[in-house]
């Protein structure tokens, strides 16, 4: 539409935008004030993703984070960059939706300290590493428990003791708990490590749990 410049004392065009609009434009353009505006954008998705996530995300919510993400598609510096790192945090939401899904479901127990510890000792002395995935490094060699490994009841949450759990990295944890991996796919190695642990020295004659 067109408008009247009194400083000018001429006609201007001049266009109505809708929030939308605004941002798919502002998205192509550069410089300083346009990456502020990007970097601010991002910050308040940020944001709401976490009030959201401590709430509990659902589905509807993942669906609705995909869609808000939808204005980014317009290219600018960066652009892949910061859609790879939101995608990747939807993805942990998604794996933690489904955790939590099936724990609602299933009464699961707690291991005591001594069996927590007992797999902590035990995994040491087996060389540190997750023995679902032998890569990842759950316990350190002056017998620290990694913040990204998980004690994991194999068979039955019901059966918190050490026969029936073991000590895994996180992304072993979350593949076997969401049934991203079948647990049959992974019962030789969980059944390797419990007959490794059986024959350490001094823990033939000890159960823990």
């Amino acid at each position: 539409m067109l408008g009247w410049n009194e400083e000018a004392q001429r006609q201007t065009r001049s266009f109505d935008l809708t929030r939308d609009g605004f941002i798919l434009l502002v998205m192509g353009w550069t410089g300083e004030r346009a990456m502020r505006f990007k970097v601010a954008y991002i910050q308040a998705f940020n944001a709401m993703e976490a009030a959201l996530k401590a709430q509990g995300p659902d589905d509807r919510f993942l669906a609705a984070v995909r869609e808000i993400v939808a204005p980014l598609a317009v290219r600018f510096v960066g652009q892949d960059q910061a859609i790879d790192r939101v995608a990747a945090r939807v993805d942990v939401i998604a794996e933690d939706v489904a955790y939590l899904k099936h724990m609602a479901h299933a009464r699961r127990r707690v291991l005591n300290e001594a069996t927590k510890r007992g797999h902590v000792e035990d995994t040491r002395r087996m060389g540190g590493r997750c023995p679902c995935c032998n890569m990842a490094e759950v316990v350190s060699a002056d017998g620290m428990r990694s913040p990204f490994a998980e004690f994991d009841h194999f068979y039955a949450n019901s059966q918190p003791n050490g026969a029936h759990t073991w000590l895994i990295c996180k992304p072993c944890h979350t593949d076997l708990t969401s049934g991203r991996v079948p647990r049959e796919q992974r019962e030789a190695e969980f059944r390797a490590y419990q007959g490794h642990r059986r024959r350490l020295p001094g823990r033939q004659q000890t159960f823990f749990g």
